[in-house]
């Protein structure tokens, strides 16, 4: 570890500081709540650590991107490494930080979350308010990851896509066998169609056999399938699509549209207004494997409200004061499906609210 700033120089600048750390930045000079600290440059760094090979560069310098990336040109040329970096300062996309990569000769690249592989910046996943970081790759860099299948470099044809597994093989999850004789789920009408067939493709994005381009790919359609099966679905939707749209949204990286998906499952499992006739994906992973019993209608609502508080803010230190996230996990007790992290979450919510 290296206490020093990074930037285009070497030399000595001023950190202006604050009450949260992480936001520090670089000022322009002296003034109130600024210390002088020692400035650097990453090429100066790898050559003081004699570094052979650098794969990697993460950046979080509040704003301060470019000078630290002309710091490391060097570097740059000679690894081009995968860079991980904000997008965007105080609220505002750094549209010269975009300049200067795509100058450089960088394509710009998100993380997949649910499938943990990079795709391109493209589409309604690179709009979602909770994106802070992308990453920016070189053609050499972001082919060797895909080669690994870390990376998707574009989308697949529909030529590339396998063909998916029948949804009885990819959703063995024990809530199904509680939900009744489905052998006919799917050909109701075409709203279940689609439903079925986003299932499906989602088996197929995790299946990690599959090429990076592919499973990114599918579980796009799934998302886009799963939508619409929403709206095929008449004046009051299936819970049971909501849910599995919010699951899917989320994994793609729709995160703030997952949440939107989630408060109306929520307001209508809670007014015992949900209808649920066919197979669904849970919106918390970590119910796939409970078996709910003779309790559905509790485990749905418990399995939303569990996405709900885990995707609604960066971390639940930004609401724990909120009553909403205090009512949220007593909620999840008393429907009787917390599990060791939740009991944890909500005594660090009592403590913060002085309870």
């Amino acid at each position: 570890m290296r206490r020093a700033a990074a930037g285009d120089r070497v030399g000595e600048a001023w950190l202006a500081t604050g009450a949260s750390s992480e936001l520090s930045s670089l000022a322009s000079g002296e003034a109130p709540g600024t210390e002088r600290v020692p400035i650097t440059t990453l090429d100066a760094l790898v050559h003081e650590a004699q570094l052979a090979s650098v794969a990697f560069v993460k950046l979080d310098v509040e704003g301060h991107e470019i000078p630290a990336l002309e710091g490391a040109r060097a570097l740059l040329s000679r690894d081009e490494p995968l860079l991980m970096l904000e997008h965007h300062h105080a609220g505002v996309v750094n549209e010269g930080l975009l300049a200067w990569l795509d100058a450089s000769g960088h394509t710009l690249f998100r993380l997949v979350p649910g499938l943990g592989v990079l795709a391109p910046l493209e589409g309604p996943p690179a709009r979602d308010p909770f994106l802070l970081n992308v990453f920016a790759a070189t053609p050499a860099r972001a082919s060797a990851l895909e080669a690994r299948g870390l990376s998707a470099t574009t989308r697949a044809s529909d030529d590339e896509i396998p063909e998916a597994r029948p949804w009885s093989e990819v959703l063995v999850m024990p809530h199904v066998a509680r939900l009744g004789d489905l052998r006919a789920f799917g050909a109701r009408d075409e709203g279940q169609a689609q439903h079925r067939l986003a299932i499906e493709l989602w088996g197929l994005a995790i299946d990690t056999r599959v090429s990076p381009r592919a499973r990114t790919t599918a579980l796009s359609y799934a998302v886009e399938l799963a939508v619409a099966a929403i709206g095929a679905g008449g004046a009051r939707p299936d819970v049971g699509r909501l849910l599995t749209a919010a699951r899917l949204s989320a994994m793609d990286g729709r995160r703030a549209f997952a949440v939107e998906l989630l408060e109306t499952a929520i307001v209508l499992l809670e007014r015992n207004q949900a209808s649920l006739a066919e197979p669904f994906l849970p919106p918390s992973a970590r119910f796939d494997t409970i078996d709910p019993k003779d309790r559905l209608g509790p485990y749905l609502l418990a399995s939303a409200i569990e996405a709900r508080e885990q995707l609604r803010a960066f971390s639940s230190y930004f609401v724990a004061k909120e009553p909403k996230t205090l009512q949220s996990l007593e909620a999840m007790v008393k429907l009787g499906f917390a599990d060791e992290s939740t009991e944890r979450r909500l005594s660090l919510v009592r403590r913060a609210q002085r309870l």
